[in-house]
């Protein structure tokens, strides 16, 4: 993955792609994303090592994965349930004549809801925005604090 993102972004100055853990990383820096990785990781030190390294008026930017457990959650899993085959066929319309493929990443099933997430979000990135997407998804949005 990180190879495929470093070719994605050869030749942009403002992007670094590597492989040094978050705690390693000095920042300040600008932006901060997560595409399906917040789960892998150990949620309140990763979201205390963001606010970290993020410079003044820095965002974190989250797409997330959790477990549906609230009406709330199934709900939106349930329009997921609709419109995901839909969404693979506009982007995938032929089948693949290879088969079911193995991921080419780490895998693992999250463990804490939205509303889990959001408990543990509000208290280390007051005002921080969670909303539900369709895909089983979640978005996380946070500005840190310009300085005073």
């Amino acid at each position: 993955m990180r190879a495929q993102a470093a070719s994605r972004c050869a030749g942009l100055t403002n992007v670094a792609v590597n492989d040094k853990d978050l705690t390693q990383l000095i920042g300040p820096f600008d932006l901060v994303t997560m595409v399906a990785v917040l789960h892998h990781l150990e949620l309140d030190e990763t979201l205390r090592e963001v606010r970290r390294v993020l410079a003044p008026s820095g965002r974190f930017l989250v797409v997330g994965l959790a477990p549906p457990r609230s009406p709330r959650d199934h709900l939106w899993g349930l329009a997921s349930v609709v419109t995901n085959p839909l969404i693979g066929y506009v982007k995938h319309p032929w089948p693949s004549h290879a088969g079911p493929q193995p991921p080419p990443f780490p895998v693992a099933e999250p463990t804490l809801s939205f509303d889990e997430v959001r408990q543990h979000v509000d208290e280390v990135m007051p005002g921080a925005v969670m909303r539900h997407q369709l895909g089983f998804r979640h978005t996380l949005a946070w500005t840190m604090p310009p300085e005073k």
